[in-house]
């Protein structure tokens, strides 16, 4: 799943841009696997500018 990072009443929680799905608040069962870089002109279509894979 691609979420952003940001604050959701004063914690740390992944969003997702969808709505329909709830904040994920930070854990220590919540790892970090990689970033997604990607560019949108109009929100809707997306191109992949780049993936990093962080190695544990």
């Amino acid at each position: 799943m691609v979420k952003r990072l940001q604050l959701h009443q004063g914690r740390p929680a992944m969003l997702s841009d969808n709505p329909l799905y709830t904040p994920v608040h930070l854990t220590s069962s919540v790892r970090n696997r990689g970033r997604v870089y990607a560019t949108s002109q109009d929100g809707v279509t997306w191109q992949t500018v780049s993936y990093r894979q962080f190695h544990h």
